[in-house]
């Protein structure tokens, strides 16, 4: 077995919609199905880090248990656990309409459980992510990085003695213009960078445009198009949970997140929650006290 470092630690997280936790207006019920690969591999990188800095010196955060509870309740049903008055919508959104389709369901969905609980061995035995179910946010991972934590007594990165970090994320994600405000977009435009004095571009608004998740195209400025980069873009990773508060936000360029009380409302497709976004900029703010103290990381996203 490989000889631990006693001053490196690792932050496992992982992400998700919150549609899948929530639902939505086509489907108004929970479906994480989607969290199973994620879940998968969180196990595999969990069992190689616990050789390098063993089980005390990993942080995780991930929706473990909560999936583990749907995918029985998902098997018990032979189809995704929802409210009566949704069970017939329910049935035919998997095509569970007989009963032998829903047994055939059943035994998907107890493979799907079993193949989890496989991977995901010695974290269970371990007891689990340190944060689970609702406690699956953007401050959560925030408060994590930051040796802050979100709830009292919930496990950080300490103040010292930390001289490395991995720093391991699976989940979707996106990035959308840096939204100008409500003054902005009631004109129909907004900005393509950050509005400061610095950075301000002449002839840089442009019209509205839809969120651009993950690789899907998204229109673009002439002057984003000329350069594009942190400067005209919020790049984020979602997570299930929202945040409680905008606390958080204020490294975040976009008014809507910032504070700015004449923000309108965020860019992007309808349903898009910010709150429920871990930004980069958060996360650079979180890490760069530690970091100009020495500590390391390293980012796998």
């Amino acid at each position: 077995m490989m000889k631990r470092n006693g001053t490196a630690w690792a932050v496992l997280i992982v992400g998700g919609l919150p549609d899948e936790v929530r639902g939505h207006a086509g489907r108004p019920w929970a479906d994480p199905g989607g969290q199973v690969g994620f879940l998968e591999t969180l196990g595999a990188v969990y069992d190689s880090m616990l050789e390098k800095v063993g089980k005390d010196r990993i942080i995780v955060v991930a929706g473990l248990s909560s999936t583990l509870d749907w995918l029985r309740s998902a098997e018990a049903l032979g189809h995704p656990p929802c409210a009566p008055e949704h069970a017939a919508a329910c049935r035919a959104s998997v095509r569970a309409t007989t009963p032998e389709k829903a047994d055939e369901l059943r035994a998907k969905y107890g493979e799907r459980l079993r193949s989890v609980g496989k991977a995901c061995r010695q974290l269970l035995a371990h007891g689990g992510a340190d944060y689970d179910r609702g406690s699956v946010t953007p401050e959560t991972v925030l408060g994590v990085l930051s040796g802050r934590p979100a709830r009292p007594g919930g496990k950080v990165l300490p103040a010292t003695g930390v001289a490395s970090c991995f720093v391991w994320t699976t989940s979707h994600g996106g990035h959308h213009p840096v939204h100008g405000g409500a003054a902005a977009a009631a004109a129909g435009v907004r900005s393509s960078l950050p509005l400061d004095a610095e950075n301000r571009v002449e002839g840089s608004a442009h019209k509205p445009v839809q969120l651009c998740q993950d690789n899907e195209p998204c229109p673009r400025s002439p002057a984003a198009e000329a350069a594009p980069s942190l400067r005209t873009d919020e790049f984020f990773f979602s997570m299930p949970f929202p945040s409680a508060s905008r606390a958080a936000y204020g490294p975040v360029t976009s008014r809507h997140l910032s504070g700015d009380p004449s923000a309108g409302p965020p860019p992007g497709a309808a349903g898009f929650d910010p709150l429920a976004c871990v930004y980069w900029q958060q996360v650079v703010a979180a890490v760069a006290p530690s970091c100009a103290g020495g500590r390391r990381l390293v980012f796998l996203h």
